[in-house]
């Protein structure tokens, strides 16, 4: 039998400050047989970071805080120091090479946050290649971003995380961005896709 399935932003490209600790927007699972979460982060600095911490949390009650429970066991990422470079070149929505002529991007095959001075116009990339003053990316760019004031960041992570059970009622992601208390400013996003029907 085939799904009812539905894909959404619960949150768009949010930047959360080194030491602290914030959660997503909750999302209500009550009438989903499946809940996918879509996770994508980076650093947006270049300070040492040893990793934020990202907690999948679960509410039995379709309202209040003080039933929240871990769903999975808080996981680690976003370890490195970020290395970041500028656009020299204006890039707009569907292009796929980037320029950088001071070649601060490597190696390919990593994801690659692009961020926008509008923090929610801001993408996350494939690396594809690296050239002299440029990289390629896999997709096109979704948003145009202005040459002055668009970054490029390579600690950057994206990852599925799935929710099962008709018995949960809300969920929601805990950043501990304090995990490293003097560690990098982070920006995350999150989607999901849900499955409401086996028929």
């Amino acid at each position: 039998m085939a799904k009812a399935n539905a894909g959404s932003i619960v949150q768009d490209w949010t930047a959360v400050n080194a030491g602290t600790i914030v959660h997503s927007t909750e999302i209500d699972t009550s009438l989903n047989y499946e809940t996918d979460l879509q996770l994508q982060a980076s650093v947006t600095s270049v300070t040492a970071h040893d990793g934020t911490r990202f907690i999948v949390q679960i509410s039995s009650l379709a309202s209040g805080d003080e039933d929240w429970v871990d769903y999975l066991p808080g996981f680690i990422d976003l370890v490195g120091t970020g290395t970041s470079a500028f656009l020299t070149t204006a890039a707009i929505a569907g292009q796929t090479n980037l320029i950088d002529t001071k070649d601060n991007i490597s190696p390919t095959g990593i994801y690659m946050f692009v961020e926008d001075t509008t923090i929610a116009n801001s993408e996350m990339v494939l690396v594809t290649n690296l050239n002299v003053g440029s990289v390629d990316i896999l997709d096109g760019l979704t948003n145009n971003h202005d040459v002055t004031t668009t970054e490029m960041w390579i600690v950057a992570t994206s990852r599925n995380i799935k929710i099962q059970g008709t018995n949960i009622l809300r969920a929601r992601i805990v950043v501990d961005n304090n995990f490293d208390v003097t560690g990098s400013a982070i920006a995350f996003k999150l989607a999901k896709t849900i499955s409401t029907s086996l028929a």
